[in-house]
């Protein structure tokens, strides 16, 4: 029970910071590169590789290396049932169950359209 305790509360640490938060938030929705999610969430170098590192070292994501772009994913699984609490979000897809292809701003508008009930 102690050991399931300290484990929940690094994980619930590593998450309290916003920025953190926010990144979380769209690893949720599946991998993504660093790039991407500098543009995201608006966090900038070097806080964005601090805080990556803070969640890596938590537990929480992990990288990988493909040539020079550095791209993470959740890899605990807690995390979507946490930010579905939290949010009200659905819980989307996770390393098991990767996001589809992007599809373009238009489409996915377009994808909202379709959806809706009659």
């Amino acid at each position: 029970m102690e050991a399931q305790a300290d484990r929940s509360a690094t994980l619930l640490r590593a998450m309290a910071n916003p920025q953190r938060l926010r990144l979380v938030c769209e690893l949720m929705a599946g991998e993504r590169g660093v790039g991407e999610l500098e543009e995201l969430t608006g966090i900038r170098q070097p806080a964005l590789s601090k805080e990556l590192g803070k969640l890596r070292e938590a537990g929480v994501i992990e990288g990988r290396r493909e040539s020079k772009a550095v791209f993470y994913r959740l890899i605990d699984e807690r995390v979507p049932g946490i930010i579905a609490s939290l949010c009200g979000r659905e819980v989307a897809p996770t390393a098991a169950h990767p996001r589809p292809s992007p599809v373009s701003e238009r489409g996915s508008v377009f994808a909202r359209i379709v959806q809706k009930p009659f």
